[in-house]
């Protein structure tokens, strides 16, 4: 990712490139953290199990879309 980050972005805004990304990941990681418990919580680990192969399958779906 940072490969392509530094190939695209012009030296003026790398950094904020790199921010940016860096702050997308990490909320994106939390936010899956959060939804893995609220599931485990709700329907065992088989919950969080089945609600990963969902929000996979729907990333999956997103990015055939987008590309």
């Amino acid at each position: 990712m940072k490969a392509v980050l530094s190939a695209t972005l012009p030296p003026n805004v790398r950094g904020t490139g790199f921010a940016i990304s860096a702050l997308t990941q990490g909320v994106a990681l939390g936010a899956g953290n959060y939804m893995a418990g609220r599931l485990c919580d709700m329907w065992g680990s088989a919950g969080a199990f089945w609600g990963g192969g969902a929000f996979a399958t729907a990333a999956l779906g997103l990015g055939w879309l987008l590309l």
